[in-house]
């Protein structure tokens, strides 16, 4: 890769985004250029969400808690 085709990707690469300027990077002079390499990955997340809520069932009759304590 020579200095003007790296100048231009990343001139190409500023003005790809909206708040970054591309007069440094027009400025700017390059020292050297090595080889290196260089890994690009994704992490995409998934998230759950859980809540605790009450839950009523109404009583129709019959007896609470299976019967009663005291006997009469």
């Amino acid at each position: 890769m020579t200095e003007s085709m790296a100048k231009e990707a990343l001139l190409s690469h500023a003005k790809g985004h909206c708040c970054w300027g591309v007069g440094p990077a027009a400025s700017m002079t390059l020292s050297s250029i090595r080889d290196t390499y260089a890994y690009h990955y994704i992490l995409h997340t998934f998230t759950e969400k859980r809540e605790a809520r009450w839950a009523w069932t109404p009583h129709v009759g019959g007896d609470i808690d299976g019967g009663s304590f005291f006997s009469v």
